[in-house]
């Protein structure tokens, strides 16, 4: 069974103890450099990943609407048209 740990702290000195202490106890701690931005990027990837691209099924899962993902990804995700008759 695999555990895991997000913890959140706008102190640095905060989070270097914990960082330490979980060190101490045996976790492997993992630091990461992304920005919100840059998270929210990969969990929407995530997601259209995990829904072969179903945009709407998508966002249901992470709880957002739709438009917000057709905003991050405007240039890369475009709303299917109609066919021409």
């Amino acid at each position: 069974m695999s555990d895991k740990l997000l913890i959140v702290h706008p102190d640095p000195g905060s989070i270097a103890a914990v960082v330490r202490q979980l060190e101490e106890t045996g976790f492997t701690v993992i630091t990461c450099t992304l920005n919100v931005d840059q998270v929210e990027s990969l969990l929407i990837q995530r997601a259209l990943e995990q829904t072969q691209g179903n945009v709407a099924r998508a966002a249901r899962l992470l709880g957002i609407n739709r438009s917000r993902i057709y905003r991050k990804f405007k240039s890369h995700l475009q709303p299917a048209t109609a066919a021409p008759t």
